[in-house]
């Protein structure tokens, strides 16, 4: 039996409440990330969460038809947030087909854009979603990277990646997945600061 691709949600720069002070703001936060999580399971995906202790106690109190696992992510480095992220969420999903990385920050894609990143991830090493010619997110991973995966050190190291391999794009006619830009998340990465990588992360 094939198994399922796995999304890995995590939070992002901007997210709250990051377990200090800003829990004023942490159901509406909540509300919009198991949102997230719902269209993930809905087209077929495992769920891995990840995020502060406050976060993942409430998260567990969710009652969802698929369980998802939770795992704390101790706030990194700026410039290993993403690299953190996907390592520890592969970790716990070494038997995946794929995984998709998203930002519990990012407005749920339409269910077909998430089916659609799935499903072209038993054909491509990178998949992403584009709209009106533009990248957006979230980025999906081959099953065949888990190696270089787990392996992650740095964002400066899974951007490498990104343009070390030919990403596949799916042009969809979902202006949802340019939503949340890459170059916010990829800010603290020198690498992104020079004109070509500013352009498309995806593109060496």
């Amino acid at each position: 039996m094939e198994t399922a691709v796995t999304a890995i949600i995590t939070p992002a720069p901007s997210d709250q409440p990051d377990g200090g002070g800003a829990v004023a703001g942490l159901p509406s936060f909540l509300d919009g990330t198991q949102h997230l999580v719902q269209s993930c399971q809905v087209c077929g995906m495992d769920v891995v969460l990840l995020g502060s202790p406050p976060v993942l106690k409430e998260a567990s109190r969710w009652q969802v038809q698929t369980p998802i696992q939770l795992t704390p992510l101790h706030e990194p480095h700026p410039a290993q947030r993403l690299s953190s992220a996907i390592r520890a969420g592969v970790q716990l999903s070494a038997q995946a087909s794929g995984w998709v990385l998203l930002p519990s920050s990012l407005t749920p894609p339409r269910p077909q854009t998430l089916t659609r990143l799935r499903q072209a991830l038993g054909q491509h090493l990178l998949v992403y979603p584009s709209h009106g010619g533009r990248v957006g997110m979230p980025m999906g991973f081959g099953q065949e990277l888990f190696s270089e995966l787990i392996r992650l050190n740095s964002d400066r190291e899974l951007l490498r990646l990104m343009n070390r391999y030919p990403a596949h794009a799916l042009e969809l006619d979902d202006p949802t997945v340019l939503m949340q830009s890459w170059d916010l998340l990829f800010t603290q990465v020198s690498l992104f600061n020079q004109p070509t990588a500013a352009q498309d992360p995806l593109r060496g």
